[in-house]
């Protein structure tokens, strides 16, 4: 069988014919961007989709984790994943770093048996992450009858991931002062933490709404730390969200900041609090 994937050109392929471009998990809450041949055959969840070739010699499927945090137990996921229809599930070398369209990416190929006929399973899972966010898009190939076409098909649904082309609300960023750069970064003394947005697709009277949460800070639990909310005036309004110190230095640990728009999540900025 024709080998899969040649690393150099991954990511680099996006000519999949007459495609579906599919915005996941969402149009609203967009990862990224992925293409579907028009002939396989397509079903999509909440936040998942399944597709299969016209042989049924391939498939790919899609879903979001929970968290990112996941990501640490990928293999894991994967392997149990494959449990239900496969045996004798073999990682194949060690973990890829690629980069899918500019989006930060893990590969990872493992190879396998199908329990109920004793095929080969070729499987390549690809682990995506962006915005505190991850999905992962894992494809199984018959080795043993899947055609070129199917091969050559998986390969470019692979290479077609790249960042969403939706265009989002907003665009945020933090900072320690207004005219500062962004970071993701502040020392326990910085007086202020600034959230400045700029929107894009908002619409006159859209509420946009900041949620400063403390995530690990000691042994502590995720706690509520403040909240503020505006309402849009204009289609690309700017604005900005203050979380003001009211101590002398901020607890050192990790913290986000979750964005909505009408009570919808929009974005999540994550940032630390460094000792100095």
């Amino acid at each position: 069988m024709k080998l899969l994937l040649a690393l150099v050109s991954m990511f680099a392929l996006n000519n999949i014919a007459f495609s579906r471009n599919i915005e996941f998990p969402s149009k609203e809450e967009p990862l990224f961007n992925i293409s579907i041949p028009a002939d396989w055959d397509l079903e999509r969840g909440d936040y998942e989709l399944d597709a299969t070739s016209p042989d049924e010699n391939a498939y790919v499927s899609v879903w979001e984790l929970d968290s990112s945090d996941a990501a640490d137990e990928i293999e894991k996921t994967i392997v149990s994943h494959l449990k239900d229809h496969a045996k004798k599930i073999k990682l194949d070398g060690k973990p890829v770093q690629v980069h899918a369209g500019g989006m930060n990416g893990v590969l990872y190929t493992f190879d396998a048996i199908d329990k109920a006929d004793g095929h080969t399973i070729v499987v390549l899972a690809v682990l995506i992450t962006a915005n505190n966010r991850a999905s992962l898009v894992l494809a199984e190939i018959n080795a043993d009858d899947a055609e070129e076409s199917e091969t050559d098909a998986v390969n470019e649904i692979l290479g077609s991931i790249g960042p969403s082309k939706a265009k989002k609300p907003f665009h945020a960023k933090l900072t320690s002062d207004k005219s500062a750069k962004s970071s993701t970064s502040f020392t326990a003394d910085t007086p202020k933490i600034y959230v400045q947005f700029t929107g894009e697709t908002l619409e006159v009277g859209d509420k946009l709404r900041a949620v400063f949460v403390a995530e690990k800070i000691g042994g502590d639990a995720p706690k509520l730390i403040d909240e503020a909310s505006v309402t849009a005036t204009s289609a690309t309004c700017q604005g900005s969200f203050t979380l003001i110190n009211k101590t002398e230095f901020w607890p050192v640990g990790t913290y986000r900041v979750k964005l909505f728009v009408n009570d919808k999540l929009t974005d999540t900025l994550p940032y630390t609090i460094e000792s100095e």
